[in-house]
C-alpha cells in the first residue's frame, strides 16, 4: 500500500506499508465425550469432533490420541469426525489434532476416566458336590479387588439347566429345585 501526501506548496511525500497474510491453524473442537466423562474398562468409547480450516477446503490430517494409550485413530478429513476407542484403565487426556497442508496444527483436549474392572471372584457353592431337594444352595463369592481401591460388591445369577432364572440372591431356596435339575451360579464383582 502506498500513500502520498501533498502540501499547499505542491510538495509531496510518499509512505509505504505492507502486511503479510499468514496461514491460520485449523479450528478443532471435541464434541464427545465431554470433559470428565467416566466409563468402565472394556466399554467402547465413541469419540466425536469437528475440524475446520478457514484457509483451505482440503482435507486435514486428523489424529486422536490418548495420554496413556497413544495414537487411537488417524485419517484425512474435514468437518465432522468420529472414531471408536477401547481405552485402558486410568485418567486419559484425549486430544483431537488437525494439521493443514502448511504444517499448522489445531488441537482440543478432554479428560476421561476409565474405571478398572474388579478381579474375577473366587466362588464356592454349598452343599458340594451334590445337593438334595431339601438343601438350600448357597453361593459365596470373595477375593475380588478393585484397581482403584473401591469396595467390591457381588451379584448373582442362577441358571437352571443352563437357562437364566429370576433368582439373583446368594441363596437359592430348596423349594425352587427339583430332582435332576442342574444348577449353575454366576457371580459378578462390581
Amino acid at each position: 500500500c502506498v500513500a502520498t501526501a501533498e502540501d499547499s506548496d505542491g510538495e509531496t511525500a510518499d509512505g509505504t506499508a505492507s502486511i503479510t497474510v499468514s496461514n491460520r491453524a485449523p479450528v478443532v473442537a471435541i464434541t464427545g465425550p465431554v470433559d470428565g466423562h467416566g466409563e468402565n474398562e472394556g466399554a467402547g468409547l465413541e469419540l466425536a469432533g469437528t475440524v475446520y480450516d478457514s484457509d483451505s477446503a482440503a482435507a486435514l490430517q486428523i489424529t486422536w490420541t490418548s495420554s496413556i494409550d497413544g495414537e487411537l485413530w488417524a485419517e484425512n478429513a474435514t468437518g465432522a469426525v468420529s472414531a471408536s476407542a477401547n481405552l485402558s484403565q486410568g485418567t486419559h487426556t484425549l486430544t483431537l489434532a488437525a494439521q493443514d497442508s502448511m504444517g499448522l496444527t489445531g488441537t482440543d483436549s478432554v479428560q476421561v476416566v476409565i474405571n478398572g474392572l474388579p478381579s474375577i471372584p473366587d466362588l464356592v457353592l454349598q452343599p458340594s458336590p451334590e445337593a438334595s431337594t431339601t438343601d438350600d444352595l448357597v453361593a459365596a463369592a470373595s477375593g475380588s479387588t478393585d484397581p482403584e481401591g473401591s469396595a467390591v460388591t457381588y451379584s448373582y445369577v442362577w441358571l437352571r439347566n443352563g437357562l437364566p432364572t429370576s433368582s439373583t440372591g446368594s441363596v437359592l431356596p430348596h423349594a425352587e429345585t427339583q430332582n435332576g435339575d442342574v444348577w449353575t451360579v454366576q457371580a459378578s464383582a462390581s
